[in-house]
């Protein structure tokens, strides 16, 4: 248990001279080898005050001063009260030492650090400008009132004539206002453009092997430009983006996979399991689950075709079938069939088929009409002594202008010939 400990009268009086003299609790502790907890606790017992001698100097140097007015309790000089700060009519705690001093109190302070800052502002606001006219060479020049190198203001720009809030700090860096920053990533941009189409130019040559050439200006890998097919002598619009990865142009996409008419005129396999010339069926059926919507195609045997687990949805009922003596007849038939635009194509059926094998030879028709024409169509093909090519161009809707080309070349050939 710890030892009370207890004073004497005449330390209790030494105690009371002390404090009203202006001693620190600390340091009279120190005195009698105690706290300074210690010696506040037997103040306040003994109800030990300053005396008003004390209280009456320390007022006298407050008016003298004429800064502040004592508004607290008046304990001594070592013991912080509240003051009245005549100037910024503002209250705070101060020691009364500090006060009489004249070192004002918090409001006086912060209001001196103001006016210290607005001094140094002023002071270099002149040397700020002297500064941009020597980094910018003249080019910009300060319009708002100067607040520190954080702090933005407006500045102009007399080489883009326009107008920022920047940053000094920045444009003392050599930064540049926004303007400056825009035409930088302008140019930078325009290098980058011109380096992508020089290097699109020579992936093009190289992916299509020469066959198509860029018109329009470059822009990017899936903006539209116009292009040149030298195969088919056309020119038309096409994503880079499509080229490059191997995909043709208008007058090159007519038909999906290897039995084309495309592949035909430019001499290209078809489908590998089968050649041209072998026997080749083409046939109709009927789509589940529809009135009206039928699946056309062609293959070496339809009901196997039919049967295939990813293209169930699309084939129902058998409608028709015709037995073509060559897979180019075959072909043709096709061709003739998908190109007639009298035959819809049931875009509402086919967001539920999206991903179906063959959804793109579906059609919504009078399947008698369709019936009646596949079979009229047939036999002018298969009659004997027919030119396949003039047929061709007699009976395939919608064929393109490099199409007609190649085919009147080979009539014209036969024709010479016999």
């Amino acid at each position: 248990m710890r030892k009370k400990i207890v004073f004497t009268q005449d330390q209790l009086d030494r105690i009371e001279k002390l404090y009203k003299s202006g001693h620190g609790l600390e340091r009279i502790g120190v005195e009698f080898g105690v706290s300074k907890r210690v010696i506040s606790r037997i103040i306040k017992e003994f109800n030990i005050y300053s005396d008003d001698r004390s209280l009456e100097l320390h007022k006298d140097r407050l008016q003298k001063l004429g800064r502040v007015e004592l508004v607290g309790d008046w304990i001594n000089t070592q013991t912080k009260t509240l003051y009245f700060c005549l100037e910024h009519k503002e209250t705070h705690m101060a020691f009364p030492g500090n006060v009489t001093k004249g070192c004002g109190l918090a409001c006086c302070l912060r209001e001196g650090a103001k006016s210290s800052n607005q001094e140094r502002v002023i002071k270099h606001e002149s040397v700020y400008d002297e500064r941009i006219e020597e980094v910018s060479g003249g080019r910009i020049v300060r319009l708002g009132n100067y607040q520190g190198t954080k702090v933005p203001i407006e500045h102009h720009c007399r080489v883009h004539n326009e107008t920022h809030p920047a940053r000094p700090g920045n444009v003392l860096s050599d930064m540049g206002l926004i303007c400056c920053k825009r035409v930088a990533w302008e140019g930078l941009g325009d290098a980058r453009n011109i380096k992508a189409k020089e290097k699109y130019d020579v992936f093009l040559a190289e992916r299509s092997e020469g066959r198509f050439t860029r018109l329009d200006e470059y822009i990017d890998a899936t903006t539209p430009i116009l292009h040149y097919c030298s195969v088919h002598n056309e020119e038309h619009v096409a994503i880079p983006n499509h080229l490059t990865n191997g995909n043709g142009m208008a007058c090159c996409n007519t038909g999906v996979g290897w039995d084309t008419l495309e592949n035909i005129l430019e001499g290209n396999p078809v489908n590998i399991d089968s050649a041209i010339e072998e026997p080749c069926q083409f046939y109709i059926f009927h789509v589940p689950n529809t009135e009206d919507c039928v699946k056309i195609g062609i293959a070496k045997n339809s009901y196997r075709r039919s049967r295939h687990p990813g293209s169930r949805d699309l084939y129902g009922d058998l409608v028709s079938l015709w037995q073509c003596s060559t897979r180019r007849n075959a072909i043709l038939l096709e061709t003739a069939v998908l190109r007639d635009s009298s035959f819809e194509h049931p875009s509402d059926l086919l967001i539920s088929l999206e991903f179906k094998n063959g959804q793109t030879e579906v059609r919504r028709v009078d399947i008698d009409d369709l019936v009646d024409h596949v079979q009229d169509l047939f036999d002018s093909l298969e009659r004997e002594g027919i030119s396949w090519s003039n047929w061709a161009l007699d009976r395939i809707p919608s064929l393109r202008s490099w199409e007609k080309k190649v085919l009147e070349g080979i009539v014209g050939c036969r024709e010479t010939d016999g």
